[in-house]
Parts: C-alpha cells; sequence; structure tokens
C-alpha cells in the first residue's frame, strides 16, 4: 500500500472532511478527559467506561489517529491496579494452550470464521480457549463445537457488570495460557486493561480491522497481519513491537456430487436466476457498498449492465429495499438481485460466473472464497486502495483495474468472454490455494507459532505517527453517511447506556461551534450540544 493522498471527493469539501475529522478528535480527547479525571480519583470503574466512550467514537467516526497513546496509557495504569487472581488449578496436560479473546462472535462474515478455521486447521495438538468480553453467551454453534473439539471452553464474560471486574476476570483466566491472541473489536478496552502488566503469556493481536482504529497496541508483544497493507500501515501508524504474518485461511471448497451443469442450473433455478444468464456476484456487509461521491459500486454496476445484456448481478449482504439498490434495478430491467445477509455462500458460487469486489470499502475472505470456488473476480478500483480494499500474496499477479472506468471495463469484458474468464478463474484459484488452504495456510500457521515472542519481552512501546489529513478525511467522510449519527450524539447515549454524567468544557465546546458552521459536513443532522456544567453524577453499582 502507498501512503498517497486519495482524490478530493468532488461532493464535499476540504473544510467539511477536516470539520468531521476534528469534532471526532474532539469528543474523543474530552471521552479521556473525563477517563483521566476518574482515574485521578482512583475511580477505575468509571474511568474504564468513559475509555470505552472515548474509544467507540474513535472507531465509529474515524478520526485521525488509528492508535491513541493517552487511551493506552490509562488502560494500562488501571490494568497495572488490577487485582491478581488464582485462575484455574494447572493443568497436568502437556499440550500449548491458547487463549483466543474476541469481544463478540457472529455467526456471519470472517471475522468470526477466522477464529473458528484457526482452531479447526490448526496441524499441533494444542488445546484453544475462547473467552468473549462483551457477549453473555456463545451463539455460533460451529465455534463452541471447533472451541470443544480441541479440549478447551468458551468463556462469556459479557453478564459481569463492571468492566473492571470483567477485566480481572480475564487476566485470571489467562493465568496458564502459553499464548494469549486478540481478535477483538476496535474498542475493547476491557482487554486492553487485562494484558497491562509486564508479566504473563505473550499477547499477539490480529490486526483485522488494519485501516481503523483500535485499542491494544501497548500491550502486544506482537501484531499479526493478514495483508502487506495492514502491516505497512500498522509500522507506521500504529507502533507495534514486532509484526507476523498469517494469511486468512479459507476452506476446501464443497466438493460437487453431481455433473457440473447440473449443479450450475439447479442453483440458478433456487436462486430465480436464468440459466442462460451472464451472472456477477458480490458479497459484503451492507455498509461497505455506500457510496461516496464518485467511489459508487451500484454506477459502476449499473454501467456493467448496460454493457451486458444478458447479464445479472446478485448482491448477498445489500437488502433489495436500499434506495440505490432500488434505483439501479429499476434502471436496468431487474438485473440487479439484492438477497440481503445469507449464510448459503457456496449456493452463489455454483450459480455465478464472475465475482466483483465490492467498494468503497472491500471485503477480503469473501473475495477469497469465491476465488477458490473456482471464480475470476475483479478487484475493487485503484481509487479505493488497500487496506480499504483487498490485497496480499494471492492477489499480486491481479493489479486493481486503474479507475472506475477501468472497472467497468474490465467487468464487462469478463462477464462476456467464457475463455478469458476461465483463464483468469483458473490462475486466481490456483493462488488463493497456494496460500490460502489445507498444507499451506498450516505451514504459515506453524512459522508463525515459531515466531511467537515470549511474553514481556519485546520492549517498550513507542507511540506512533499519525495518519496522513487526506487519508482520514476520506474514512471520516465515509464513516459519516454510514454512521446516521454525529460523534457528540454518538458519545451521549454511549456515556447514557454506560450511567455515566456528562459535562462539557470550553474545548469540546470549542469544536462543537466550529462544527456546526460546517453545517453539510454531517448532512441535515445537526451537531448537539454537551452542557458545560457539572450534573451530579449517579452512583455506579459495585460489583
Amino acid at each position: 500500500m502507498t501512503d498517497r493522498e486519495p482524490a478530493e471527493s468532488p461532493c464535499s469539501s476540504r473544510g467539511e472532511d477536516r470539520t468531521r475529522v476534528a469534532l471526532c478528535d474532539a469528543v474523543v480527547d474530552w471521552a479521556i478527559r473525563c477517563a483521566e479525571g476518574a482515574a485521578e480519583r482512583r475511580d477505575f470503574e468509571r474511568a474504564v467506561r468513559w475509555a470505552l466512550v472515548a474509544a467507540r467514537t474513535a472507531s465509529n467516526f474515524g478520526g485521525g489517529r488509528l492508535v491513541i497513546p493517552r487511551i493506552e496509557h490509562l488502560l494500562g495504569r488501571i490494568g497495572r491496579s488490577l487485582p491478581s487472581l488464582d485462575g484455574d488449578v494447572p493443568s497436568a496436560d502437556p499440550r500449548v494452550h491458547w487463549v483466543h479473546v474476541m469481544s463478540e462472535a457472529h455467526s456471519v462474515g470472517g471475522h468470526t470464521a477466522l477464529v473458528r478455521r484457526w482452531i479447526e486447521l490448526d496441524p499441533a495438538d494444542a488445546t484453544h480457549d475462547v473467552v468473549l468480553t462483551f457477549q453473555t453467551q456463545c451463539v455460533v454453534p460451529s465455534l463452541a463445537d471447533a472451541v470443544a473439539a480441541r479440549g478447551g471452553r468458551v468463556i462469556p464474560l459479557g453478564h459481569v457488570d463492571s468492566l473492571v471486574d470483567r477485566a480481572s476476570q480475564l487476566r485470571g483466566l489467562l493465568t496458564h495460557a502459553h499464548v494469549v491472541v486478540f481478535h477483538t473489536h476496535q474498542w475493547d478496552v476491557v482487554a486492553t486493561a487485562a494484558c497491562a502488566h509486564a508479566d504473563g503469556p505473550p499477547v499477539l493481536i490480529l490486526n483485522h480491522a488494519d485501516h481503523e482504529f483500535w485499542v491494544g497496541a501497548s500491550v502486544a508483544d506482537a501484531l499479526i497481519h493478514i495483508r502487506p497493507s495492514g502491516r505497512e500501515y500498522a509500522a507506521r501508524h500504529r507502533g507495534g513491537r514486532r509484526h507476523l504474518y498469517l494469511p486468512v485461511p479459507i476452506p476446501e471448497p464443497a466438493a460437487r456430487n453431481n455433473d457440473p451443469i447440473e449443479a450450475r442450473a439447479a442453483a440458478r433455478a433456487a436462486l430465480g436466476v436464468p440459466l442462460d444468464a451472464a451472472v456477477a456476484l458480490t458479497i459484503g456487509t451492507p455498509f461497505k457498498y455506500t457510496p461516496v461521491c464518485d467511489a459508487d459500486f451500484w454506477a459502476c454496476a449499473r454501467q456493467i449492465l448496460e454493457r451486458v445484456q444478458n447479464g445479472i448481478i446478485m448482491a448477498v449482504g445489500p437488502y433489495p429495499h436500499d434506495p440505490a439498490i432500488v434505483r439501479c434495478a429499476s434502471l436496468t430491467g431487474g438485473r440487479l438481485l439484492a438477497f440481503g445477509i445469507r449464510a448459503d455462500l457456496p449456493l452463489f458460487h455454483e450459480a455465478a460466473d464472475l465475482y466483483l469486489e465490492g467498494f468503497p470499502f472491500g471485503s477480503l475472505t469473501a473475495m477469497l472464497e469465491a476465488a477458490a470456488a473456482g471464480l475470476a473476480v475483479v478487484r475493487a478500483p485503484a481509487p479505493c486502495p488497500p487496506p480499504f480494499t483487498s490485497d496480499g500474496e494471492a492477489l499480486q499477479g491481479l493489479p486493481q483495474p486503474a479507475d472506475f472506468a477501468a472497472y467497468v471495463a474490465t467487468s464487462a469484458k469478463l462477464l462476456s468472454d467464457q475463455t478469458a474468464r476461465r483463464a483468469e478463474a483458473l490462475d486466481i484459484s490456483a493462488a488463493v490455494r497456494r496460500v490460502h488452504l489445507g498444507p499451506a495456510w498450516a505451514a504459515a500457521l506453524t512459522a508463525l507459532q515459531h515466531a511467537v515472542p515470549r511474553g514481556g519481552d519485546s520492549g517498550e512501546w513507542a507511540p506512533p505517527a499519525p495518519v496522513r489529513h487526506a487519508h482520514a478525511e476520506r474514512w471520516a467522510q465515509f464513516r459519516a453517511l454510514v454512521s446516521g449519527s454525529e460523534p457528540v450524539a454518538f458519545a451521549k447515549e454511549a456515556a447514557t447506556e454506560l450511567d455515566l454524567a456528562m459535562t462539557g468544557d470550553w474545548s469540546l465546546a470549542v469544536a462543537i461551534l466550529a462544527a456546526r458552521r460546517h453545517a453539510r459536513a454531517y448532512g441535515a443532522r445537526r451537531v448537539e450540544w454537551i452542557p458545560l456544567w457539572r450534573a451530579r453524577p449517579r452512583r455506579l453499582a459495585s460489583g
């Protein structure tokens, strides 16, 4: 990935973009000041809750920082004050004991699937536990089954009301771990506080949100990257101590039980797609397709379908009632089909001829799975660079289209040309298999296991360089479009949910007034206000 400036957007002024970044940073800094004040009073529970407000706001609105040293230092101070728990009785089991820490586990998406596949595909005879810091139960049976098959446990901590007690319990669960891996959400302050101590097992952080702010860099003995752009971004903007690599694990595609032609016909019949159509597929969480000015996937989809008269595009994730999809479907005679969130992705792979990476935000796992299933793929165009879209070892021979017009032309050509499409599919499928499947991936995991540093033996964490303004502004613009809120209202709601009384200060007031002068920065939404007087805080429940 290069740190080049993205093109300025024609529908947003630089002043509005900078206003979004500045307001997010101001709200985050205000929440940090509230947390630091509580910590000075040794009210660590309230301090952790304010740190959670700050982290959630930073991750939700995309300010100008990928890591915030003040949050890291605050959580370190709180973590070092936590009482040590005895943990479990030491086991006589000689196997390596891994503990995977997750904030939440969900049945759809690549995040939980990566943890499950890691556990299932580990070639070593190791034990794997999963701890859920913000869930009261595991709602993904396949993850629980994978853990049980390895002799481990899934341990939810979401029922513990006090975040400080939750961090203490997590620390106790890590007492006899050999290696700890964070697969946490970007705002998980509990996991960071639990591991903010010099002793204990090595802590690795899987950098699955490599384009966003997240907490934890200060407690990580190493960062695990899933692609080159994430590693390069982290080296500049995270301040990581050591950097390891582990490609995304992709399962072996299901073997066909019948003739390929019959299988395709059955899949298309099940999805209501004509047998003689040229079918493209795209998969991603709905918000990832939110247009940001010139980066409009649905406009490109319409142009592709205009060029390919028998073409159909199936979108899995986006919903059919989305206004942009309704308009595109209407203009193309109903040839854009949106299916919403689905778990039966092999059915769509079977029915499709070509995979299109969505943008402005890509879905790496979905694209790799489509390639492994035998589909040719078209990467997102270059104006949407990694790590916001996909890259990786298996994709090195597949360049990004130079611009949106090239994306449309490449997609239309491959959708119309079966010979070119099949050749492309063979190349990308072979590349993905060499890196992400079976023995190749197991070898990468073994290499990572051998490279794990000793806990507390990785040197001091140094604060990183900030993100360049243009990247921060483009990301903040995207987050403003998809959030449905603005930072002040979001932080107020988060603080209320955590039973925190709010008092503004002059630094925050100045930022709010500046944001109100740029009314278009958040569309029709007016930036809210936080009173500048001190209210009596409600008493937090103990324990």
